[in-house]
């Protein structure tokens, strides 16, 4: 006779994460994706057979202003109707863009306009940290997907 012992795998990041926004409470620096984030509990508001989910996720950046993800998911039934997402973004563009308009101004005689500025800072974050978004839309769109 054989027996089989089972165990119950430890749950993966996406899991946690899921934990984290359908249940609660807010999961601190978790990595999804190679990347970090503050994962908190959505609010959910219900209209007959509508859902309208409203959630917070924090790209967490290390010395810098954190990435915050605001997003709204609207769901009929089982079927989802949409989903929005806005980034108000951290990193140094916000904090530095004085200073890198000035350095333009000095350097090239004309200032930066402030979009190249954010532009530029983005780019920057990018070669320094990668592509964060994608992992944060694997995150919205696993609440999407099982939200109820």
């Amino acid at each position: 006779m054989t027996l089989l012992i089972f165990t119950v795998a430890q749950a993966g990041p996406m899991e946690i994460a899921m934990t984290a926004a359908l249940k609660g409470p807010e999961k601190k620096k978790l990595k999804v994706f190679d990347h970090h984030f503050n994962v908190k509990p959505i609010e959910i508001n219900r209209q007959g057979s509508r859902i309208i989910v409203n959630g917070h996720i924090s790209h967490h950046l290390r010395w810098r202003r954190d990435d915050q993800i605001y997003y709204r998911i609207i769901k009929e039934g089982n079927k989802i109707i949409k989903v929005e997402r806005d980034i108000n973004r951290g990193g140094w563009a916000g904090l530095a863009s004085p200073f890198i308009a000035a350095a333009g101004t000095y350097f090239t005689g004309k200032p930066i306009p402030p979009a190249e500025v954010e532009k530029i800072g983005r780019a920057i974050g990018s070669a320094v940290d990668g592509s964060w978004e994608g992992a944060c839309d694997a995150i919205i769109a696993n609440v999407a997907l099982r939200v109820e």
